[in-house]
């Protein structure tokens, strides 16, 4: 009985370890988005949607100092899962050959 238990308690924290992996993941997703080390990039032709991606932010030259460029490739790397999550929901919003949803076409 006192086996069965701690298998239990085993599952229940394994289960607990890996729900909190996954908050801290997204939350660290959510976070690199709204700092800009990851950007949504969506290319538009002749009035239409042509692709979606999410990338690196691009800081440009002086911007932000230190290892910027190291911290968005990273970024990059490790919310990978998440990058391509995002990319497939921009495609099902704005589905290629759409119109330009901005008012803007030629």
């Amino acid at each position: 009985m006192a086996a069965k238990s701690r298998v239990n308690h085993r599952r229940k924290a394994i289960v607990i370890l890996l729900v909190l992996t996954a908050i801290l993941y997204v939350g660290g997703y959510v976070h690199a988005r709204r700092q800009h080390l990851l950007v949504h990039r969506s290319a538009y032709a002749y009035g239409k949607t042509d692709s979606h991606s999410v990338d690196e932010g691009d800081f440009g030259p002086g911007l932000l100092s230190g290892n910027a460029g190291q911290l968005s490739l990273g970024a990059w790397v490790v919310f990978t899962p998440l990058r391509w999550t995002e990319t497939l929901y921009w495609y099902v919003r704005h589905p290629r050959g759409q119109r330009w949803p901005y008012g803007m076409s030629q």
